[in-house]
């Protein structure tokens, strides 16, 4: 996938083309929009050609699970219907574009469709970004991220070594206490010896 740093005026382009044509077909390079979209929940094309997008992917999905229900088709309608009302990507523009490129989340297609009729049933919008903005929020996103890896792996150090260290003092016993009058595994400590019958 094409780095998600940077806004790319070719797919940009290719989303207006997109939009434009009778026979729509959704590319590697358009795919990659909804997957950036899926991994940083911000957007830096403008929304009526990702809306446009989205949409589509969404209605193939959707078709894909092959429910001839009237009712079903309906409810479709009206999702499309709601998506289109937005002027902006709604906040929940992420969550959409996780569930448009991974509808096995949902083995029952009644549930996916509860499940995207949920995301378009808001009213609170987040803004897209201008290419400088978003390349400056995904460099921050990752740097982030790293941290939070970095802390994970130092944290499972700490726990390795805590662990490490607990196991080790079990395994000592008195036995091992340099002076005990206990057995030792190579035989009998002096003292036993001298045990009187």
């Amino acid at each position: 996938m094409e780095s998600t740093s940077e806004f790319n005026n070719t797919t940009d382009q290719s989303l207006q083309a997109f939009t434009q044509s009778e026979q729509k077909n959704i590319t590697p390079e358009l795919l990659n929009v909804i997957e950036a979209i899926a991994a940083t929940g911000i957007l830096c094309y403008r929304w009526e050609l990702v809306k446009q997008l989205l949409g589509f992917k969404l209605q193939q999905v959707l078709t894909e699970f092959q429910v001839e229900d009237q009712s079903f088709k309906d409810r479709g309608n009206t999702f499309f219907t709601m998506l289109n009302e937005f002027g902006s990507a709604p906040f929940t523009v992420q969550r959409l574009c996780e569930l448009a490129l991974k509808p096995q989340l949902y083995k029952n297609p009644e549930k996916y469709l509860f499940a995207i009729e949920k995301l378009v049933a808001v009213s609170s919008t987040t803004a897209t970004l201008s290419p400088e903005e978003y390349k400056e929020t995904v460099s921050q996103l990752a740097k982030q991220k790293a941290q939070l890896i970095a802390d994970a792996k130092d944290e499972n150090d700490n726990q390795e070594g805590i662990l490490n260290q607990t196991l080790g003092e079990e395994k000592a016993t008195p036995m091992e206490v340099e002076g005990s009058d206990v057995p030792t595994p190579n035989g009998a400590s002096d003292s036993f010896l001298d045990v009187e019958n």
